[in-house]
C-alpha cells in the first residue's frame, strides 16, 4: 500500500522519489462491535465456534469499500486479549486480529490499531446493571496504577456514574466516572508509574509482533481518551510531563520498528472529550470553541522519549456533551467554530488531524442531522474522519449493549441502516488542487454535490471524487471524466467546479 507522508497538516502519498505527493483524505469507522463484551475475547464480532472472523466481516468490509470508505479504526480491549499478568496475547486473539487487519489491507482499507479504554476497564462496573462497565485493562494493571508499591488494594465497587441529585430524571451518564470516581482518578493519575509503562511497553511489544509487517496500519494509539485533570503534568512540577506522556513513550519504545516514518505514522497521542468540552460556572460542560482552552487542556506530547522521533499524526474526537447530558441540549450551530479551533491548534502544533472519533446517540431525535454537520466541518477540510461506530451486533436503535450507547450505524437485524446511508456523499479521495468550497444537499432519495476546488497545486494533479455505490446511478452536470464511480476534476490554469446528482 503507498506510503503515506505529512505535508502542511495533510496526508499525502509518498512519491516514487520519497517526498510528499496529493493529498488523501481516509473516511471510515470504528469497528467497536462485541470488542467490549467480555465474552467476545476482545473481538470486534461477536463469533459462533469455530467461524471465522474473516468470512465474518468481509461482505460488511466490501459493502464500505463500494461507498468510498477505506479506514478502519479497531478498538483493542487489553484486559480481553491478554487478561493475565504480562503473558502472550490470548491464543487466537491475535491471530485473528492479524487476519482481520489483512484482510482488510487487501480491500483497500488503512488501520489505526487503538488500545482502548472506557472508565479504566471492567473492574469497574454498575452493581446492577450488567452492561454498565468500565472496559480496557486488566485487574492487575488497574491494581499497579492504583498502589505502585502494592500495599493498598482497589476498593470493590468503584462506580459512580450520578450527580449527586441522582433522583432527578435522566442524571445517569458513565461518563461522570471521571469526575466523580475518585478510584478512577487515582488509577488513572497512576498511570505514569514504572511498574505500569513498563507493562505498557511489553504489550506494546507483543502487538508488533502480529502486525509490523503489515503496511496498511496507518498509526497506533496508546490510550483512547486520556483524562487531562489526572493523566497531565503535575503542576508542582512543571518539568514533569505526565502520566499519558510517559505511557506514550513506553509504547513507543515497544512498538519499535514496526512505526516507521517512510511506511506509516507514529503514535496517535491526541486526548480526546474533555479538551474539546469548557465548563461554565466550573461544572456545567459546554462545547468550547477557544482556542486557548483546548490548548490549555491538551496533553499532546511532543516528544516520545525515542531518539529521532516525535509525534505527528493526531485522532482527536469530536463529541457534542449536549447530546446526552440531562437538561443540556446539542449545539450543532457551533460546530464548525468547534473545529476551526481545533484546526488553528493543529497548525500550531505542526501535526496531521485524522478524526478518530464522532457521533451522537440514536436516542434524540435529530442526530443524522448533526452528524452531517460534523461531516460538513470535516469534508470543506478535507480531513480524515473515522464514525463511531460500526458495530455489527448492535440491537434495534443502535443499541450497542454497553453502558446504554445507541451509536451503531448498523443493526445485526437490519444490516446497513438509515443512520450509515445519511453518512454517505461523494467523496473526494485524492486531492489535486485546495477546496474552494463545498456544498452537500440531501432531500429523500433527491441529493446534489457541488465542490469547487483550485487550480492543481502541481501541474497534472486532478482531484478524484468517489460517488458511494448505496448512491446508485448519477450524473456529472459539467461533463467531467469519470471511471465507474470515480469522477475527475481539476485545471492546471483556473479553479474547477463540480455537480453530481443522480
Amino acid at each position: 500500500m503507498t506510503p503515506l507522508l505529512p505535508h502542511e497538516g495533510r496526508l499525502c502519498e509518498a512519491s516514487p522519489d520519497g517526498t510528499p505527493g496529493r493529498p488523501v483524505a481516509l473516511r471510515g469507522f470504528n469497528l467497536s462491535g462485541a470488542a467490549k463484551d467480555p465474552a467476545n475475547r476482545g473481538l470486534p464480532f461477536a463469533l459462533a465456534d469455530g467461524e471465522s472472523i474473516v468470512l465474518r466481516a468481509s461482505p460488511l468490509l466490501r459493502a464500505l469499500r463500494d461507498d468510498g470508505f477505506n479506514l478502519l479504526r479497531i478498538p483493542l480491549v487489553w484486559e480481553f486479549l491478554a487478561p493475565d499478568a504480562d503473558v502472550a496475547l490470548r491464543e487466537g486473539s491475535l491471530e485473528a486480529l492479524r487476519a482481520l487487519v489483512a484482510h482488510a489491507g487487501e480491500l483497500g482499507f488503512r488501520v489505526i490499531l487503538d488500545i482502548h479504554q472506557d472508565v479504566g476497564g471492567s473492574f469497574f462496573h454498575a452493581p446492577k446493571k450488567r452492561s454498565w462497565h468500565g472496559d480496557g485493562f486488566p485487574r492487575w494493571l488497574l491494581e499497579r496504577a492504583y498502589s505502585p508499591d502494592g500495599r493498598e488494594k482497589l476498593p470493590e465497587g468503584a462506580w459512580n456514574d450520578a450527580f449527586p441529585f441522582a433522583w432527578l430524571p435522566l442524571a445517569r451518564s458513565w461518563g461522570l466516572n471521571y469526575v466523580l470516581n475518585g478510584t478512577l482518578k487515582r488509577v488513572q493519575g497512576g498511570m505514569g508509574d514504572p511498574a505500569v509503562t513498563d507493562a505498557f511497553e511489553r504489550f506494546a511489544a507483543r502487538l508488533a509482533v502480529g502486525f509490523r509487517d503489515l503496511d496498511n496500519v496507518l498509526t497506533y494509539e496508546p490510550f483512547n481518551e486520556p483524562d487531562s485533570s489526572t493523566m497531565g503534568p503535575d503542576a508542582r512540577d512543571p518539568s514533569a510531563r505526565g502520566a499519558y506522556a510517559a505511557l506514550c513513550a513506553a509504547v513507543c519504545r515497544g512498538l519499535g520498528d514496526a512505526v516507521r516514518y517512510d511506511r506509516t505514522p507514529t503514535c496517535s497521542p491526541m486526548p480526546s472529550g474533555d479538551w474539546i468540552d469548557g465548563t461554565v460556572l466550573g461544572f456545567v460542560p459546554q462545547l468550547d470553541a477557544g482556542l486557548a482552552g483546548i490548548l490549555r487542556r491538551s496533553l499532546l506530547p511532543v516528544a516520545t522519549g525515542v531518539p529521532g522521533r516525535s509525534f505527528w499524526l493526531v485522532t482527536p474526537h469530536f463529541y457534542d456533551i449536549g447530546e446526552d447530558a440531562p437538561v443540556l441540549r446539542p449545539h450543532p450551530e457551533r460546530y464548525d467554530e468547534v473545529v476551526a479551533s481545533a484546526a488553528k491548534a493543529f497548525e500550531q502544533w505542526n501535526v496531521v488531524p485524522v478524526v478518530g472519533e464522532f457521533g451522537a446517540s440514536s436516542q434524540r431525535s435529530g442526530f443524522r442531522e448533526r452528524h452531517a454537520a460534523w461531516v460538513d466541518a470535516f469534508e470543506r477540510r478535507g480531513w480524515s474522519w473515522c464514525f463511531w461506530n460500526l458495530n455489527p451486533d448492535a440491537g434495534e436503535g443502535g443499541d450497542d449493549h454497553w453502558c446504554g450507547e445507541r451509536f451503531s450505524a448498523v443493526e445485526r437485524s437490519a444490516g446497513l441502516t438509515e443512520t450509515y446511508r445519511a453518512l454517505l456523499r461523494p467523496f473526494p479521495q485524492r486531492h489535486g488542487g485546495p477546496i474552494r468550497a463545498t456544498v452537500w444537499h440531501r432531500d429523500g432519495a433527491r441529493w446534489r454535490y457541488e465542490a469547487t476546488f483550485g487550480k492543481a497545486t502541481v501541474p497534472g494533479w486532478r482531484t478524484e471524487i468517489v460517488v458511494p455505490a448505496s448512491l446508485g446511478e448519477f450524473h456529472v452536470k459539467e461533463g467531467w471524466p469519470r471511471e465507474g464511480r470515480v469522477v475527475t476534476v481539476g485545471s492546471d490554469t483556473a479553479d474547477a467546479s463540480v455537480t453530481i446528482e443522480p
